[in-house]
């Protein structure tokens, strides 16, 4: 696992760990049943938006405007809050290769 995995995985969790723990399992549980494994969400960003989708409906938006916030607070404000989950992960994974 990379640098920028553990980092992402630990913003995401920041955001969903307000669901409690065991929802947070629930999630991944949901998340891995629709092809998308707790490692494998910063590769799948993608993937892993539509996966918050099928599983939230219109609230997914507003966890992933918040991931998308966290992460430009972990990264002093590098990112634009317009961007979405999956522009903020490249940009965040690009950044990590280049440290």
């Amino acid at each position: 696992m990379t640098n920028s995995s553990v980092d992402y995985l630990a913003v995401l969790e920041d955001v969903l760990k307000d669901l409690g723990v065991d929802n947070l399992s629930v999630l991944y549980y949901h998340l891995e049943k629709l092809g998308v494994k707790k490692h494998e969400i910063p590769d799948k960003p993608a993937e892993f938006s539509n996966a918050l989708r099928v599983i939230f409906g219109q609230a997914a938006t507003i966890l992933e405007r918040q991931i998308v916030s966290n992460i430009a607070i972990k990264n002093g404000g590098n990112y634009d809050k317009k961007n979405t989950l999956a522009e903020a992960l490249r940009s965040l994974k690009k950044e990590s290769a280049v440290n």
